[in-house]
């Protein structure tokens, strides 16, 4: 029996919100909790200073961002991903002509994160959805709100995290 183990990292979508984001005027820098998770290292770079993107990269597991102001909120638009990545525990698929905007606004201590996945190849609509993340809590981590409440126990498929 051979036996494959491929180290690759979940990539973005899947890694999910920042656990922190380290701001300069034309550069974002997204840190991903890589305690609790199988990614090593993860980060993105987004510039926010009105560059396109970079049509000479090649493919990655992030994608290329780029990033700009509307009001209060920070649009990210990535591209340029490879289709080796699931988009969730359960095997959900894309190809490489996924498209992602993510979208991340603060109000009080509450940044709303919230991700539209286009793929011509294998969606027909968007998938799109939205998390809740509270900061300057534990040492200025973000932390995930609970994503069910105890009555909804009976609905989870598993308890896979990563």
């Amino acid at each position: 029996v051979l036996f494959r183990s491929y180290c690759a990292p979940k990539g973005f979508p899947r890694v999910g919100p920042p656990t922190e984001i380290v701001a300069s005027p034309k550069t974002i820098a997204f840190l991903y909790d890589t305690v609790n998770s199988s990614e090593q290292n993860a980060f993105r770079v987004i510039p926010v200073d009105g560059r396109p993107h970079d049509v000479t990269l090649n493919p990655s597991f992030y994608g290329d961002s780029i990033g700009k102001w509307e009001g209060n909120t920070l649009v990210v638009d990535v591209t340029n991903f490879v289709d080796e990545t699931w988009l969730s525990q359960n095997g959900t698929i894309h190809s490489d002509k996924m498209h992602v905007v993510e979208k991340l606004t603060r109000e009080g201590n509450v940044i709303t994160w919230e991700v539209s996945i286009e793929d011509p190849v294998v969606f027909s609509r968007p998938w799109v959805y939205t998390r809740h993340l509270i900061h300057g809590l534990q040492g200025g981590h973000a932390l995930e709100e609970a994503p069910c409440v105890e009555h909804d126990g009976n609905h989870l498929v598993n308890t896979d995290r990563n």
